[in-house]
């Protein structure tokens, strides 16, 4: 640092002159890439093998990747409410988009569109609506004019006839019957039970499937889902009257939090700052070389992001402000010591002041960053793009910090003129009441230091305790407000529907319709029943539920037909004649070689560890029912997820035990002390462990994005750990008294470490307006675990050097 200043200020309008152009070249990069875009395996899945099988398998079978609309206070088969929902549905189903360049991943020309779900006319070809390269956008469309009734007839020969119409259909040609048919469809074994009409009869739900697209941009979502409600509201059902639940209708909420997080949050954060400054300096200077360098590092780091990727998740949407707190932490540093520096001997030059302050804090801003760019880029162990990315961004953007603090604050220092002296008026009561602090805090730590680890061993059994209480799961809608329109649609589907979230069982044969003995397909629908009755567990069907309708139309007042078809053929006989009579879906639960069956399930609970958890429990009881020569296999999106926060969750422990390892490395070079470095780090891993019980005690689980919180801390945190420490290594070096080392290191440290975490702790408060659970908790717990450090670091660190548990010897130079 010595040679460094020195050159900075001979070529200082070159590096001006460079920092402009790169600026400048940052901003285009922003302004031609950049997009606000979130996708959900970018954000959790997209290395998670079972994703891609995940992916393969809805190509067959249906998906649950959809946008589940509920209509309120409608009546549900009135001609009027039918024809206003075709033609929105008519609508929705035009929306097409640019056909996957993979031919692997295009849709088959059968299953581009199935007109048949929701049109009367299926004569049109599914082709023709589309232009060449176009494909459509919705596979399929479930509702209240989808709904089949299967009933049967005797013919004139005595022949038990198989009979399907739609509900709709018959509600059109039979008003007066219109309320019957409601009541039937409201029993119906399949589509009742408040699947598509909710439980009171009032309001419909309408199943809006997602051709699956592995290339589609991730911002198609929110506007999939405008368009849908738009098409509705278009056709009279209100806006405030429509509820949507699914994964899209959450990552819709997620970009609109993305949009939040930068066009507020940001402004607000920045604002504070400014603010905290100059309530600091009382002057006007800092607050602009603090906003103009820490803006300039954000400039750069966003400009880098979109060079990377250019779509800005929403855990990336945190990336301005953050950059933005750690740029001002750094300036305030050079400009505090700077300023300490003038007002210890006046008559010194000022290029002298510049020298001493920028070299002796530069350093230790040098190791601060290298450890906060560490704990930041221990998000790269996470095994999801989002975070592996955030990782790498984050920990450029405290090195650009860094690298920008330590090279344009000496230069405009040297570019304005000498500044008044800090220590007047105002500022100097507020100083010398911060002067007395420090006393007192040195005094308690050199004179009583045991009863300083006392309090710090006390502390640290109750956080050890609430630790053992803290279960992490991953409960997508649960990570937004309760205000939240996701929260309140959700809880609009818990009171009036089953549940939306769904687990699929895949059943596969060994031998061509297997799945068709009747052993087969009623051991399976026994396991349905049984399932049903497990707790956490709502509904399930499958091809089996199908034939017990069939059979039981087919064989009614047969005396000599038992309860379940007695023969392969018969089971066959009955799914041609399902097909025959203008039946639909079986081919979304069935394969076309009829080997591989699916069975669907909706679960009450949202978690994601849970829902892995009871879909791994319904694979073992569904395989030991049906014996060798068939395999049980569970998928669906929060099945994957559950298992894949298991592996994010070993991820981030692993980081965080490599962040600590390689910190306390760094930290033993710096203060060029094996001992000390690896001590040093009990005070940083203390707010760590509080975090962690404060979290267990007040909630019965958290998100697991909380362990991003925990990097962010540990890289944060230790900053004021080293800026202590280095100052204290260096007045032991000058003077052999342990008190009297501990008490100037108070003086020139102390005030900085205060002023540093107050600066970062608001900074960071405005997160709390966050309605994401993940970015509020940067808000609210993030500067808890800030301030708990600075308590370890001005109470625990004197006190422990004070009991010799770290050491520095008079020789050690600096």
């Amino acid at each position: 640092m010595e040679r460094f200043i020195p050159f900075l200020v001979r070529w200082r309008f070159a590096v001006l002159a460079a920092t402009a152009l790169i600026t400048a070249l940052s901003v285009w990069l922003i302004v031609e890439r950049a997009v606000v875009a979130t996708s959900l395996g970018d954000m959790f899945l997209g290395e998670d093998p079972n994703w891609q099988i995940y992916r393969e398998r809805i190509r067959t079978f249906a998906s649950d990747e959809f946008i589940l609309v509920a209509l309120e206070d409608v009546d549900p088969l009135a001609p009027d409410t039918l024809d206003r929902l075709q033609r929105a549905v008519d609508r929705v189903k035009e929306l097409d988009e640019e056909c996957p360049p993979n031919p692997a991943a295009a849709p088959t020309p059968a299953s581009r569109i199935e007109t048949t779900d929701f049109e009367e006319d299926a004569d049109e070809t599914p082709e023709a609506s589309f232009k060449e390269g176009r494909c459509a956008l919705i596979r399929r469309v479930d509702s209240v004019l989808t709904a089949q009734r299967i009933t049967s007839s005797t013919d004139a020969q005595g022949i038990r006839q198989l009979q399907i119409a739609k509900y709709a259909h018959e509600s059109r040609e039979h008003t007066e019957q219109r309320h019957a048919l409601l009541d039937a469809l409201k029993a119906d074994p399949i589509l009742g039970h408040g699947s598509l009409v909710s439980h009171n009869g009032k309001h419909i739900a309408v199943l809006f499937e997602i051709m699956p697209n592995d290339i589609r941009p991730a911002e198609f979502g929110p506007k999939l889902l405008h368009d849908i409600e738009q098409a509705l509201a278009d056709e009279g059902f209100a806006r405030d009257k429509q509820h949507v639940v699914g994964f899209i209708a959450i990552l819709s909420e997620a970009f609109d939090q993305s949009n939040y997080t930068l066009a507020t949050i940001f402004p607000y954060v920045a604002l504070v700052l400014l603010l905290v400054v100059y309530l600091m300096f009382r002057r006007l200077w800092p607050v602009l070389l603090s906003l103009g360098v820490s803006l300039i590092a954000v400039i750069w780091t966003v400009g880098f992001s979109v060079l990377l990727d250019p779509k800005i998740s929403l855990m990336h949407s945190m990336v301005p402000a953050v950059v933005l707190i750690v740029g001002f932490s750094d300036v305030i540093h050079l400009c505090s010591a700077y300023l300490i520096e003038l007002g210890r001997d006046p008559e010194d030059s000022k290029d002298k002041a510049i020298l001493l302050s920028c070299t002796d804090v530069g350093r230790a801003c040098v190791y601060t960053s290298m450890t906060t760019f560490v704990g930041f880029l221990g998000l790269s162990f996470i095994p999801t793009p989002v975070f592996r990315l955030l990782g790498v961004i984050l920990g450029f953007g405290v090195g650009v910090a860094l690298l920008l603090a330590v090279t344009l604050v000496p230069i405009v220092f040297t570019m304005m003129p000498r500044p008044k002296p800090w220590r007047v008026g105002i500022t100097e009561k507020v100083q010398a009441r911060v002067d007395g602090f420090m006393r007192g805090i040195a005094y308690l730590t050199t004179r009583h230091p045991w009863w300083v680890i006392g309090a710090f061993a006390v502390v640290l059994a109750v956080s050890v305790w609430g630790i053992n209480r803290l279960y992490i799961e991953s409960a997508l809608t649960d990570n937004f407000e309760e205000t939240s329109k996701v929260q309140q649609d959700a809880a609009f589907f818990q009171e009036h529907f089953i549940r939306s979230n769904s687990i699929d069982l895949f059943v596969t044969a060994e031998q061509p319709k297997a799945l068709y003995l009747p052993e087969v397909s009623q051991k399976v629908l026994e396991f349905e029943r049984k399932a049903e009755r497990q707790e956490g567990v709502e509904w399930l069907r499958s091809y089996a539920d199908l034939i017990e309708q069939i059979h039981g139309h087919m064989t009614q007042g047969m005396a000599d037909q038992g309860p379940w078809p007695a023969s392969q053929q018969q089971v066959s006989q009955y799914m041609e004649a399902f097909g025959e009579n203008g039946g639909d879906g079986l081919d979304r639960t069935l394969d076309p070689t009829r080997t591989k069956a699916l069975v669907s399930v909706r679960i009450a609970n949202e978690g994601a560890r849970k829902a892995h958890v009871t879909g791994d429990e319904l694979v073992h009881q569904l395989q030991t029912d049906l014996g060798e020569g068939y395999s049980v296999e569970a998928s669906g999106v929060i099945y994957v997820l559950g298992g894949w926060v298991d592996v994010i969750i070993d991820s981030q422990a692993r980081g965080l035990m490599v962040v600590f390892l390689i910190i306390s490395l760094m930290m033993a070079v710096g203060l060029r002390s094996l001992r000390s470095g690896l001590v040093s780090m009990l005070p940083n891993a203390f707010p760590l462990l509080v975090l962690g019980g404060t979290l267990g005690l007040v909630y019965d689980e958290v998100d697991s994005d909380t362990l991003l919180l925990a990097m962010l801390a540990v890289g944060i945190g230790v900053d004021d750990t080293i800026h202590f420490l280095m100052r204290y290594r260096l007045e032991r070096s000058r003077n052999v008294d342990k008190i009297v080392a501990l008490e100037r290191t108070f003086e020139f440290a102390g005030r900085a470490i205060i002023m540093t975490t107050v600066t970062l702790a608001v900074g960071f408060a405005p997160f709390a307006l966050s309605g994401y659970f993940s970015i509020w908790i940067l808000g609210v717990y993030l500067p808890l675990t800030l301030v708990v450090a600075l308590l370890a670091d001005l109470f625990l660190v004197p006190a422990m050097a004070q009991v010799g548990w770290v050491r520095f010897r008079k020789t050690d130079a600096v």
